[in-house]
């Protein structure tokens, strides 16, 4: 193709003898230079320079070597990196990708746009990388609340109860992201596997306890595919419940205790248990606005 640009006429048998002549030439020269890296690129180089000569073609200047990016002054790789997943936590808040910038990820960062693209070539990127770390910190989170031994001879409704306060602290740590993930994940495999990843961890560890700490819901499969369904709904509340915190009398980083106690009761009584009184403040008609936003919502 570079004969054919430069407007040579030379023929594949010629190509060929070239690659011939290189391939007789390489022996001798070997001997010629040190056995050391350098004088690998210098046989490199003369064998190059024969070739295209042998073809008519001079050779190009080699472009100079890649920049490389270096971390912010005191930092190394690892750093810089946790710096950009910190900003990218806080930045994505429900957004289309489109509404981000990797100048906006540096800005958030307080480093710059090169040290971001050292580690990442777009903000698409950065979201994969930002969403597997919540799954990786929710991990952490559900393990030492999941042991059995924690469980054994509480009741049901604690458990839910629990499940749904966690539940909706994870929202509101990292509801941004999320948001952001269900805006793109209709067109993005990577997300859509991940997402499907944490629901199914989350449903999984609950229902395994559920299943222990109320052997009777194994009873009948409809009151084990209702508690799934119940939970599926509760996540479905808490989402809105991070969508519009005003509809559920909710304010910014506080878990309104209310809203968690209907929630329960919710899922309770889908599967047929009728929960105890409330360990919350009375969910009377002071909060009707509230219980009628997690009906819509479920």
């Amino acid at each position: 193709a570079e004969v054919e640009a430069a407007g040579l006429s030379t023929r594949e048998a010629d190509l060929d003898s070239v690659l011939r002549l290189v391939l007789a030439a390489a022996p001798e020269m070997l001997r010629s230079v040190p056995e050391t890296e350098a004088g690998n690129r210098e046989l490199v180089d003369r064998l190059t320079e024969l070739a295209l000569r042998a073809l008519g073609l001079d050779r190009q200047e080699e472009p100079p070597p890649p920049k490389v990016l270096r971390p912010a002054e005191g930092s190394t790789d690892k750093t810089v990196r946790l710096r950009i997943l910190d900003a990218a936590e806080t930045l994505f808040d429900g957004r289309e990708l489109t509404a981000y910038e990797l100048t906006d990820v540096a800005k958030a960062a307080a480093i710059s746009e090169d040290e971001v693209r050292a580690h990442f070539a777009d903000v698409r990127g950065i979201l994969h990388a930002t969403f597997e770390r919540v799954i990786a910190k929710a991990a952490a989170w559900i393990d030492p609340r999941a042991v059995w031994t924690r469980w054994e001879g509480r009741g049901l409704e604690q458990l839910v109860r629990e499940a749904i306060a966690c539940s909706g602290e994870g929202w509101e740590a990292w509801g941004g992201v999320i948001k952001t993930v269900r805006v793109e994940e209709a067109n993005d495999r990577v997300l859509l596997r991940l997402h499907r990843r944490l629901d199914n961890e989350l449903l999984g560890r609950i229902s395994t306890l559920a299943l222990k700490v109320e052997p009777s819901l194994l009873e009948e499969d409809r009151d084990r595919e209702a508690l799934t369904r119940a939970m599926a709904t509760i996540g479905a509340a808490l989402r809105a419940a991070v969508d519009r915190p005003s509809a559920f009398a909710l304010s910014t980083g506080h878990r309104d205790d209310v809203l968690v106690d209907e929630l329960t009761a919710v899922a309770l009584r889908y599967v047929g248990r009728e929960p105890a009184a409330s360990s919350g403040v009375d969910a009377g008609a002071g909060n009707a606005e509230s219980t009628e936003s997690a009906e819509a919502a479920g």
